[in-house]
This record gives structure tokens, sequence and C-alpha cells, in this order.
């Protein structure tokens, strides 16, 4: 047996047209496929669930029992209560005082306030400038 009776010539036939449709391409290595194609990661976040599913309602239905259990609207000895307490006071409290006593920064007070007090707790917040004292808050409910 020798090496010579193998064809050669259906293997060089196929190599040219390989090479024949790379050279249409542009590249050796381009592809074929349009760009942007790729499927985007938000598009793969999306298709986990459907919004209708069972799953996504027995999910719904625990955060409205755990919602509607009675619990208190604070802790007691934290910040957050520290920060209610001062608000509370007849004269109120300027975020200067505020600032002092729970030694949080200015723009973390603001934002406590706005965030935890009046969003979350649904607490009524009123503000005054006072003379030789500033703007003061106070809750009113």
């Amino acid at each position: 047996m020798s090496f010579t009776n193998i064809q050669t010539t259906g293997l060089a036939a196929s190599r040219r047209s390989v090479t024949s449709k790379r050279s249409k391409t542009g590249s050796a290595g381009a592809s074929t496929k349009a760009k942007g194609t790729k499927p985007s990661p938000k598009i793969a976040a999306r298709t986990m669930r459907a919004p209708g599913s069972k799953a996504n309602a027995k999910t719904t239905n625990k955060v409205k029992e755990h919602n509607n259990q009675s619990k208190p609207p604070f802790r007691e000895g934290t910040k957050q209560a520290r920060l209610i307490e001062m608000l509370r006071r007849p004269d109120g409290a300027t975020i200067a005082e505020l600032v002092k006593a729970i030694r949080w920064q200015a723009h973390s007070v603001r934002g406590a306030m706005s965030g935890a007090l009046k969003k979350k707790l649904g607490l009524t917040i009123e503000t005054q400038k006072v003379d030789g004292r500033g703007r003061i808050y106070r809750i009113t409910n």
C-alpha cells in the first residue's frame, strides 16, 4: 500500500472553497453573524420569570402578610429614635442640634427625615424659620 494512491484533489478543492469564502468576509476570523446580535445582560435578566407566575404570587403574598403584621414604627435606643425624640419636642430642633446629638453629617440627617421619617414612617415634619435660631424642624402628629 502506498500513500500516493490517496486522493488529495477533493481536499484541495474544499480548502479552496473555504478560503474563497473567507476572502469575501474581509478577514480570516470574521464571523458571518450580523453585528449587535448578542443578547444584552438586561434582556437575559428579564427572562427569568413571568410576572404572573405562581412563584411570584407566593412571594408577593408573603411580603403582604409580613407588612400587615403589627410592628413598632421604630426601635428604641437607636439614632433614628433619638432623631424622632428631638423632633417631637415642642420647640423642635435645628439641623446643627441634630448633627451634634446624633453624630451624623447634615446631609444624613436631612436624608433620614425625608426618607425614613416622612416616606417610610409617614410622619409629618413641619419647618419654620426662627430669628436667632435658624430653621427648626418639628414632627406635628
